[in-house]
C-alpha cells in the first residue's frame, strides 16, 4: 500500500484491518516521521513503514501484494491520477482508490470493476471495502485482472497515443 493521508486517517486503516491485514507504507512525505514515531510507539505490528525503495525492491513488493492503495486528502479539487496505479495494473493488482470527488480515476475503477473506491474521509465506506477485501479472495482475483486489462485497453502507449489522435481528429 502506498499512500499519504493524515497520521488519524492512517492509524484508523490500521485498526480497521487488525490482525487479519498486513499493511506496507513505502514513501518519505510530510507523514513520515509522525508515522513511524507513532507505530513505535503503539507497537503496531502489522504495518511495515519504508522511507524509500529502488525500483527493483519495489517492484518486487508489488509481486507479493494483494491490493494496491491510493489514498489522496479529500479536500484536493483539481483532477489526479497519481502514476504509481499503472504499476498497480501492471501487477494485476486491484486497486483500493481513497480519494476525493474529482479525481480521474475514480470513474475508471469503478466502470472497469478494477477495483474499490470511497472517499477518503469516509471511513465507515474504507471499512467496509476492507471486510470485503478480507473475506473474498476471488473478488481481488478479478479485479486484478481487470485492472491489467484496463491498463492494456486505455494506458499503454499506444492506446494512449490513439486516444489523442482521436480527440484532435
Amino acid at each position: 500500500m502506498f499512500f499519504r493521508p493524515s497520521i488519524g486517517r492512517i492509524v484508523r486503516i490500521v485498526w480497521i484491518g487488525l490482525p487479519i491485514i498486513f499493511f506496507v507504507i513505502i514513501g518519505g512525505g510530510t507523514e513520515f516521521e509522525s508515522l513511524k514515531k507513532y507505530l513505535d510507539v503503539n507497537s503496531i505490528q502489522n504495518v511495515r513503514l519504508i522511507k524509500s525503495l529502488p525500483k527493483e525492491k519495489y517492484q518486487e513488493i508489488l509481486s507479493c501484494m494483494d491490493v494496491g492503495m491510493i489514498f489522496l486528502n479529500h479536500k484536493f479539487t483539481i483532477p489526479n491520477f497519481p502514476s504509481r496505479v499503472l504499476d498497480y495494473m501492471d501487477f494485476s493488482l486491484p486497486i483500493l482508490a481513497c480519494t476525493d470527488m474529482v479525481c480521474d480515476m475514480k470513474q475508471e475503477i469503478c466502470d472497469s470493476g478494477a477495483g474499490f473506491w470511497c472517499e477518503s474521509n469516509d471511513i465507515e465506506s474504507l471499512s467496509k471495502i476492507i471486510d470485503t477485501i478480507k473475506s473474498d479472495k476471488t473478488a481481488l482475483i478479478n479485479m486484478g485482472l481487470k485492472s491489467r486489462k484496463l491498463l492494456l485497453e486505455k494506458y499503454t502507449v499506444q492506446s494512449v497515443a490513439k486516444s489523442m489522435i482521436e480527440q484532435i481528429v
